[in-house]
């Protein structure tokens, strides 16, 4: 019977049979090779499948005590059923489209997108600055919550529109180059002026390991290339 959960500011994935984690407390990504990542089998509450487990790969499986030990000491996991939650997989949909590369007709950007454009750049500016990732992340979610059901169906065409402003308007504030958080969070409170709430998504690559975030409405992406996405395996999306 699984004795220990996820803490409720840690987030996990398996990718290539490592288990990787997200810490929103300390902005850190953990890795766990695969050998230490299996034993965490059966122990921690809803842990992900994803994991070789073959004859060969049973015998190299790490000791339990110490993995689990360390985890704990990171405040990765936690014994409290109470105050921590299962290490259940993200549930995303594959990107199949993106808004990023649908033919454009450019539109005219007007003061309320100036306006709300200067706005979200502010927000993801000040957040990324000066705070901790989990206050833009619980800033995201909180709203979502608390609108979403007004807001309705996620509107393709309304959001390709709105895209298509903000991509003008964007080279004149920052590069994205190498600022792939940055973009999704000011995407996301862009977006969120208008009352559209698509799911902002963290994905990790091993060999070599990368992170990368982005935003996605179903399988439509926002603001990346579909085959770029899709090399990611997602670990946390809000």
């Amino acid at each position: 019977m699984a004795r220990y959960f996820l803490s409720t500011h840690s987030h996990v994935c398996i990718r290539d049979d490592y288990a990787v984690f997200l810490d929103l407390r300390q902005d850190k990504y953990t890795a766990l090779e695969p050998a230490d990542a299996r034993t965490l089998s059966g122990v921690v509450q809803g842990w992900p499948a994803g994991i070789d487990r073959s004859a060969e790969a049973q015998r190299l499986t790490g000791d339990r005590d110490e993995v689990i030990r360390l985890l704990l000491g990171e405040r990765l996991l936690t014994d409290d059923a109470g105050s921590g939650k299962a290490a259940t997989p993200v549930s995303l949909e594959r990107a199949t489209a993106s808004l990023l590369v649908a033919p454009r007709q450019l539109p005219r950007v007007d003061r309320r997108h100036f306006g709300n454009f200067v706005a979200a750049w502010l927000s993801a500016t000040t957040i990324l600055r000066a705070l901790p990732l989990r206050i833009g992340v619980e800033r995201a979610r909180r709203r979502k919550a608390h609108r979403l059901a007004a807001a309705g169906e996620f509107d393709s065409r309304k959001a390709y529109g709105l895209m298509t402003a903000y991509f003008i308007l964007r080279p004149n504030f920052f590069s994205v180059v190498d600022a792939c958080l940055r973009d999704s969070m000011t995407v996301i409170e862009f977006l969120a002026r208008y009352d559209m709430y698509p799911k902002w998504v963290f994905g990790v690559t091993m060999n070599p390991f990368t992170a990368h975030s982005w935003v996605q409405a179903g399988s439509i992406v926002v603001n990346d290339s579909v085959d770029h996405v899709n090399r990611f395996t997602p670990i946390l999306a809000i």
